[in-house]
């Protein structure tokens, strides 16, 4: 059986200006960063910088917040919080409640990166476009609305 799905309406296919642009941008200078005029100290910094963000998404949005798989006192949840509020993909409220969306959707049509529109959609496509379940999103981090703190960085 293949996942393979019709293709998105039009009204989803127009690219977000700010998010594509921002992406474009951000790989653009990431290419340039790897001429070996442009090499010093720096870049370690940024490295140090990316893995704090890498950090924050897996291990704090994604463990800690979304599934809620482990305890930790509230400071860390949101030192955790804040370090993958650095890596710019959205706020900490929305993403908790996209991934939760993700996983009660998982490969179905209504998935926002559903597998069955191709390997890039599913990657990173999706993220360049309107994302309807934000939309619904309030059904998905009711829990989150207790914490100031991350409302606060979401907004």
């Amino acid at each position: 059986m293949s996942l393979r799905r019709k293709p998105l309406p039009l009204s989803q296919r127009r690219f977000r200006d700010g998010t594509t642009g921002f992406i474009f941008v951000l790989h653009f200078a990431a290419a340039f960063a790897l001429l070996p005029r442009f090499w010093s100290c720096q870049p370690l910094g940024v490295f140090v910088f990316y893995w704090v963000t890498v950090l924050g998404v897996t291990l704090g949005l994604h463990r800690l917040v979304a599934h809620r798989s482990f305890d930790v006192p509230v400071w860390v949840e949101r030192t955790f919080v804040l370090m993958g509020s650095l890596a710019c993909q959205i706020g900490p409220v929305k993403w908790v409640a996209l991934h939760r969306h993700h996983h009660k959707f998982s490969d179905q049509p209504n998935d926002h990166h559903d597998a069955g529109r191709g390997f890039w959609w599913s990657h990173s496509e999706w993220m360049l476009h309107e994302i309807p379940p934000l939309r619904v999103s309030d059904k998905f981090f009711g829990d989150l609305l207790e914490d100031p703190f991350e409302c606060w960085l979401d907004h």
